[in-house]
């Protein structure tokens, strides 16, 4: 099993067809222009990740992502992952409708993907959140 995205937007949508939107994919940074700075600053963040599991590999049951500004945690979601039938492609679309960011920092996701107690994938992934 292997991560083929991690990919931090503004927003994800599911469409008829079993398809997927993604809009407003951040690159190195989010850049923020609150005039004056409020904090926290609630923000729509949409996470796209996809991931192979082989036919070989121990099927995942749940997810867990932690999501934390410069080491300091500010959500945490988790669910199960529910398919009697091979995976291939497992594709996690999750919205934080109201993410509050205290401030400027890395803003931080650490995922895992278990089977029961057994953690079988780890990924973590930052961005920065600047302010102009």
């Amino acid at each position: 099993m292997h991560l083929i995205d991690f990919i931090i937007a503004e927003d994800i949508r599911r469409e008829m067809g079993n398809k997927v939107s993604v809009m407003g994919i951040f690159n190195d940074d989010i850049t923020l222009n609150p005039i004056p700075p409020k904090w926290p600053i609630p923000m729509h963040i949409g996470i796209l990740i996809r991931i192979r599991v082989e036919d070989t590999d121990q099927k995942p049951d749940k997810f867990s992502i932690k999501i934390s500004v410069d080491g300091n945690k500010v959500a945490h979601m988790d669910g199960e992952i529910s398919s009697t039938e091979k995976i291939g492609l497992l594709a996690l679309p999750l919205v934080i409708k109201t993410l509050p960011i205290p401030g400027p920092g890395i803003l931080q996701f650490d995922f895992s993907l278990l089977s029961g107690d057994e953690i079988l994938l780890t990924e973590q992934n930052g961005i920065t959140i600047k302010v102009i």
